[in-house]
């Protein structure tokens, strides 16, 4: 197989597999049906700014959740009314605080 060839067949194999993952949502259930593996299609969207977009355009796939920013600053101690000061590491033992 030439390298022409080669790279025909994969990118074949990208178009089967957005066109199954539009239908199902599923990465999975896309790459057994278009007959990739996974590792493939996760090698191809690191470096496939292409195939990387036309992969996030997928209507109705699960995105991964938005994690809120840390506070700037994290106190580890905390004042409990009735208890005083615990380390935040403690919370919830039955300790004799600090």
């Amino acid at each position: 197989m030439t390298d022409l060839s080669r790279r025909r067949v994969a990118v074949d194999a990208r178009s089967r597999f957005l066109k199954i993952l539009r239908k199902t949502g599923s990465v999975r259930a896309a790459a057994d049906a278009a007959g990739v593996p996974r590792s493939s299609l996760y090698k191809w969207r690191a470096t496939l700014p292409a195939f990387a977009a036309a992969w996030r355009a997928v209507p109705g796939r699960r995105r991964a959740p938005k994690v809120a920013a840390a506070p700037a600053e994290v106190s580890e101690w905390i004042e409990i009314p009735g208890q005083g000061v615990r380390h935040v590491a403690t919370l919830g033992r039955r300790t004799g605080g600090p």
